[in-house]
């Protein structure tokens, strides 16, 4: 919780490095180490290596998502109540990207674990958070791919006709126009 929030906060920083760190805080458990087989050239000895137990595999993967949609709405209680869409964001404009990145992420790892689940607690209003006029291009881009996702995967999401009816209305506003100056 605390740990992946640090890094959330610090892929939002002003200075690059701090912003990569926190960017590695957030990918998933063992994916840091194939980068850097990658970066130096033994990509291909990876069958020579020990594989890791199974049970071990499963204490490092990613959290659920509903209790990393809880642990920032508990630091930002905003993200518990309908976004206007001249709300301002509840995190610098990286650090939201980075959040939401983390949270499709985690969202994926726990409906492929989990198929017949619902949506986690708080997506929906999340992803409202991050469409908002404040929000730079890349991330109303990025929260509309993933409101999309979530229609498709769980369209019970929807079933309120307000919540439907909002959530078009903001989609519409971010894809009416295809320049970012005028979509302000």
């Amino acid at each position: 919780g605390k740990s992946r929030y640090l890094c959330v906060v610090a892929a939002g920083d002003a200075k690059a490095d701090v912003r990569e760190e926190g960017r590695a805080g957030l990918r998933p458990p063992g994916e840091e180490e194939l980068l850097a087989k990658r970066r130096a050239g033994r990509f291909a000895s990876e069958k020579t290596e020990k594989t890791e137990p199974e049970d071990e595999k499963s204490s490092r993967a990613l959290p659920s998502a509903t209790s990393v949609l809880a642990y920032l709405r508990a630091r930002h209680p905003e993200l518990g109540k309908p976004a206007a869409l001249t709300a301002r964001l509840p995190l610098p404009p990286l650090a939201m990207a980075a959040a939401l990145a983390f949270a499709k992420r985690c969202v994926a790892e726990e409906t492929a674990a989990n198929p017949g689940t619902a949506a986690p607690e708080g997506y929906r209003l999340f992803l409202e958070h991050c469409l908002v006029k404040a929000a730079p291009p890349e991330l109303t881009g990025a929260a509309t791919e993933a409101l999309l996702e979530l229609v498709e995967q769980f369209p019970e999401t929807f079933a309120e006709p307000a919540d439907a009816a909002a959530a078009v209305a903001r989609v519409r506003h971010f894809a009416a126009h295809v320049d970012a100056p005028t979509r302000r």
